[in-house]
C-alpha cells in the first residue's frame, strides 16, 4: 500500500524522531512511506517551497492513506491532512505523543 507520511519538518521539530519511526515502521510492514524522511525518496537537491507543495500534493494525490505526527503544531501537516479528508476523501491515522 501506498501510505503519506506527514510530519513537521521545519516548525517545531520537537516531535520530529515520532516521524522518523512512523515511516520506518510503514516500510518495515512492507508498504510505500511517501515522505521526505524515507532513505527513499530523500534528496541531496534542496528544494524550494513550491516545488516541495507540489511534491508534497503528488504524493498524496497517489496515497490511499495518510499518517500524520501531530504532537506539535504545524500549519503544512494541517493543510496535507484537510486536502486528504476533503479533497481526497482519503482516511487519515493522525498520532500523537501522549506527553503532549
Amino acid at each position: 500500500m501506498i501510505i503519506y507520511c506527514a510530519g513537521p519538518i521545519k516548525g517545531n521539530t520537537t516531535y520530529q524522531q515520532n516521524y522518523v519511526q512512523i515511516v520506518q515502521i510503514v516500510e518495515s510492514l512492507g508498504h510505500i512511506a511517501l515522505s521526505e524522511m524515507s532513505s527513499k525518496f530523500h534528496s541531496s537537491i534542496p528544494l524550494n517551497a513550491k516545488q516541495i507543495y507540489s511534491r508534497d500534493l503528488k504524493w498524496l494525490d497517489g496515497s490511499k492513506l495518510m499518517i500524520a505526527e501531530v504532537s506539535g503544531p504545524s500549519l503544512g501537516v494541517g493543510f496535507e491532512i484537510a486536502y486528504a479528508l476533503f479533497h481526497k476523501k482519503i482516511p487519515v491515522l493522525a498520532v500523537y505523543h501522549e506527553k503532549s
